[in-house]
C-alpha cells in the first residue's frame, strides 16, 4: 500500500464518470491529499476559484467542454500560475498526448492508471 503523502496537495479531480470519480478521490484522500471532486469542467472552474487547487486531475472527455479549454479557463483564472494539470485518459495517441503536453499539461496518464503513477504525476 502507498504510504501517506509527505506533503499533501488540494487536488481537483474532474472525472465524468460517477464511480472512477469516487474510487480516485478515496484513494488519493487515503493517502493524504485534499481532493474536491467534479464531474464536469463548469463545476470544475467554479471550484477552482474557490478552492484554489495546487493540483487538477482531469479527464480528457469531460462532457461540457474540451480539456483543451479547461486548461486554456484555469490558467486565465487569476493566482493559478503554479497550477500543475495532468491530463488521464482512457484513450489516446501519441500524438494527443504531444498536443497536451506542447499546451502546457504537465502530464498525461493512460487509464488505467495506478495510484503510484498518479501520485509521481502529482508529486
Amino acid at each position: 500500500m502507498t504510504q501517506p503523502v509527505v506533503s499533501p496537495n488540494r487536488i481537483l479531480l474532474v472525472e465524468p464518470y460517477d464511480d472512477a470519480r469516487d474510487m480516485l478521490s478515496v484513494l488519493l484522500e487515503i493517502v493524504g491529499h485534499e481532493v474536491k471532486a467534479v464531474a464536469t469542467g463548469g463545476e470544475a472552474l467554479t471550484s477552482a476559484v474557490v478552492q484554489f487547487p495546487d493540483v487538477v486531475l482531469t479527464e480528457t472527455a469531460i462532457p461540457d467542454m474540451d480539456c483543451r479549454d479547461l486548461y486554456a479557463r484555469l490558467r486565465n483564472l487569476s493566482n493559478m500560475s503554479n497550477l500543475k494539470v495532468i491530463a488521464l485518459t482512457g484513450y489516446c495517441t501519441e500524438s494527443d498526448a504531444k498536443e497536451l503536453l506542447h499546451l502546457g499539461f504537465d502530464c498525461v496518464l493512460l487509464k488505467p492508471s495506478n495510484l503510484e503513477e498518479i501520485t509521481r504525476a502529482i508529486t
